[in-house]
């Protein structure tokens, strides 16, 4: 599947984790810059880590909409598709959980700051709750959520 992503050819994605958190529709991607400083660096200011978040949520609501109505797994999709779409929608939330180098650092926050405003600018269409945590600031947001690490 490709689609234009606002300026060429893209692949289509979907969001790391999705499903039915308490009384929303939540939509989890994880990135890991750590070790990667230039890269994370350029991908922040150009706005291209916040459009392909919102490219994969998109892709994920696709997704669920589409295997609801093409009939496959109605146990998964059906629920989904209906809390979504539905006579009673539920809200919906967007997490992107954002790990890089210097998290702690003044820049840095404010980096996650821009990035939360851009990533809400590119998801207003889903009038959802979005969220930019890492280890940090994640304890407060979203207190039933734990984040483990693999060294590599």
């Amino acid at each position: 599947l490709k689609g234009s992503g606002g300026g060429g050819r893209r692949d289509a994605g979907a969001v790391d984790i999705r499903g039915r958190r308490g009384n929303a529709l939540t939509s989890i991607e994880v990135k890991d810059s750590r070790g990667h400083p230039i890269a994370a660096h350029g991908r922040l200011h150009t706005g291209d880590l916040a459009r392909q978040v919102a490219f994969k949520v998109r892709d994920s609501v696709a997704g669920m909409v589409g295997g609801h109505r093409r009939g496959g797994e109605p146990q998964t999709w059906g629920p989904l598709a209906a809390a979504l779409a539905g006579p009673n929608p539920l809200p919906v939330q967007v997490v992107l959980w954002f790990e890089r180098d210097g998290a702690g650092t003044r820049r840095a926050w404010a980096e996650l700051s821009v990035l939360t405003q851009e990533l809400k600018r590119h998801c207003r269409w889903l009038n959802a709750k979005v969220l930019v945590v890492n280890r940090d600031t994640a304890t407060g947001v979203l207190p039933d959520l734990a984040c483990g690490g693999i060294a590599g």
